[in-house]
């Protein structure tokens, strides 16, 4: 089950998390099309400076990752046997809700990979394919480069699992154990041994993990901020608060413990005063959800879109003005919501309904 499968009715659906699933994507958009500013402009303009800080949202997606696998997910008190089938259920929709849209979408750059590499990935770069097929890790990127949040998100998947085969009472315990792993990884340099070691323990599971922390501690309503305004000015300082991390901070790689340590507080703040608005139902526009539920497919093709527009925009670029830079950046990321809501309905859509029929004959 995902947010987006929950009636609006019910009081688990959190309408403002998919708000703000659809603002970091965004600023995922903005944050790329720098990028495609600088490559086919001709005359990159300075308005675009500060889109990097947009990179944040890598930080609050998977915050919001953790959130929402506790919020969703039941947990059984049932015997072992109960556990291990929740945790296949788990994973079984996890995967299904990844693959194969990454799949459509990867086969389709794939195309364009054997006919014009150049176009997806200088010639320095070689994606080993049967790793991005399958999501693997590995130190080059997949073959879709932004792909790479989601070998995070799998192994996000699948130690959650593994604290689902615990008892109720010692799930809290598995996270804690979780962290200090991460921790001690981290600082013995054991990422160094290999590829899938550097995901095991990157400092990104802290930001998971501290979204599942909170997802417990606001279904256990034992802290409430009940001022809406306070809620509205903790979650305008969170991202002040980022926005100083970034402009101080410059340049990070990206998944330092400094810099996953300085955006985890902020991210945090950004969900927790969401779910609080969302608790007292003060919502944030429709159309932003109606974003949050494509945001997926938005953050796997928005990369192609820039680029197509981007491609089409070096034909009639104007030098010495930041006009067209401006009008094509509104244009672009319009044509990335477009996009995203045919493929939608299109594509995802359709493949969740057919997954969640086999799920629910799998794990009746």
């Amino acid at each position: 089950m995902t947010i987006e499968s929950l009636p609006r009715n019910n009081k688990r659906f959190l309408a403002n998390i998919q708000s703000l699933r659809a603002i970091a994507t965004l600023m995922i958009v903005c944050s790329h099309w720098r990028s495609i500013d600088a490559k086919y402009s001709g005359d990159p303009s300075t308005l675009f400076e500060y889109f990097g800080f947009g990179r944040f949202a890598i930080d609050m997606f998977f915050v919001v990752s953790g959130f929402i696998m506790v919020y969703i997910t039941p947990r059984s008190e049932g015997n072992i046997k109960r556990r291990i089938r929740d945790a296949l259920k788990f994973l079984f929709a996890r995967f299904t809700r990844i693959y194969p849209v990454y799949w459509l979408v990867s086969g389709a750059l794939l195309l364009v990979y054997f006919i014009r590499p150049e176009w997806v990935f200088s010639s320095s770069v070689q994606p080993d394919l049967v790793k991005s097929v399958f999501l693997w890790p590995d130190y080059s990127p997949p073959l879709l480069a932004v792909a790479w949040t989601l070998v995070h998100e799998l192994e996000f998947y699948l130690v959650f699992a593994l604290t689902l085969l615990l008892p109720r009472k010692f799930q809290l315990i598995g996270l804690i154990s979780w962290a200090i792993i991460v921790f001690i990884g981290e600082t013995l340099g054991w990422r160094q041994l290999g590829a899938v070691q550097n995901v095991l323990f990157s400092p990104f599971s802290l930001s998971f993990i501290a979204g599942a922390f909170l997802a417990h501690l606001y279904k256990s309503q034992k802290a409430t901020i009940g001022n809406p305004f306070v809620l509205w000015f903790l979650f305008a300082l969170s991202i002040l608060w980022a926005f100083l991390v970034y402009l101080h901070y410059q340049p990070f790689t990206y998944d330092s413990l400094r810099r996953v340590l300085l955006y985890i507080v902020p991210a945090i703040l950004c969900v927790y005063s969401m779910c609080e608005l969302n608790r007292q139902d003060h919502l944030l526009p429709n159309w932003l959800q109606a974003i949050g539920n494509w945001s997926f497919i938005l953050y796997l093709t928005h990369v192609l879109t820039l680029s197509v527009i981007g491609r089409i925009w070096s034909r009639f670029t104007m030098t010495n003005t930041a006009f067209d830079n401006v009008a094509m950046f509104g244009l672009s990321v319009l044509a990335t919501i477009i996009v995203a809501a045919i493929s939608y309905n299109v594509l995802e859509l359709p493949i969740r309904k057919i997954t969640n029929v086999w799920r629910k004959k799998l794990f009746p």
